[in-house]
């Protein structure tokens, strides 16, 4: 695993993260989890050919292994949460239906699936960003800088 988001990101830093964790359910006996805490590039393997395995290969960094008792899915979840954090509560409007595509060839496009989108009864919530191609959109104006 190694996360980057190169646009407008110093180089060598990474934007996004990756948390390495597995849940063991083990029905009646419990459920359990393992979470690898390393902000480095890593492999992980897990193989059943010879008996399971499970086996983290990092590049560096320091190795933070948790091991969460549980002793159900939800109370896993809730040690992982102390640890990394609780999610941010999304934005009301998050929460409904988002229509986003890259290379409408003018406004008139994007008026056209706004309004399929109401012949259709569905719901549109967000509508954008509006992303125009520029070089086919600029055909059908006068070019004045």
């Amino acid at each position: 695993m190694w996360n980057r988001d190169a646009y407008g990101t110093p180089t060598g830093s990474n934007l996004y993260g990756h948390h390495p964790i597995y849940f063991d359910h083990r029905g009646s006996s419990g459920t359990h989890g393992v979470f690898l805490l390393n902000s480095n590039g890593m492999d992980i393997r897990i193989d059943n050919t010879d008996g399971q395995y499970l086996e983290y290969n990092a590049l560096g960094g320091i190795i933070d292994l948790y091991f969460l008792a549980g002793p159900s899915p939800k109370e896993v979840s809730v040690q992982y949460s102390e640890i990394v954090g609780k999610a941010v509560m999304q934005p009301y409007w998050g929460f409904g239906f988002h229509q986003c595509r890259y290379g409408y060839s003018d406004i008139y496009a994007v008026a056209e699936v706004v309004a399929n989108y109401s012949l259709a009864n569905i719901p549109l919530e967000v509508r954008g960003p509006y992303h125009l191609d520029e070089q086919n959109a600029n055909k059908h104006t006068d070019n004045v800088d």
